[in-house]
């Protein structure tokens, strides 16, 4: 999943580069292993770049960022057999 590099480091869309940098730099401090300071890092890479800025402002997040989620999830759960009654049944009622 893509996380919003925004809400990552704390700030809102179209914050100051001091404010990224402070807000950056908080969030290396806070990173617990290799995997946090690389999202932390790409996070930075997104905001202080102002073409993908202005791309999201324009376009929004990408669709089916959260499909992976959604699809993991939908397989969790507990599967049951229909048999032909019940369809059947919800023709009538429909």
């Amino acid at each position: 999943m893509t996380e919003d590099p925004w809400t990552l480091l704390g700030l809102e869309p179209g914050a100051r580069p001091e404010q990224i940098e402070a807000a950056c730099r908080r969030a290396l401090a806070a990173a617990s292993d290799a995997a946090a300071v690389a999202r932390v890092e790409a996070a930075r890479a997104r905001v202080s770049d102002p073409r993908a800025c202005a791309r999201e402002r324009l376009f929004g997040p990408p669709p089916f960022s959260h499909l992976d989620e959604i699809a993991e999830a939908l397989c969790r759960l507990p599967r049951r057999p229909v048999g032909a009654v019940l369809w059947l049944e919800a023709l009538r009622e429909g």
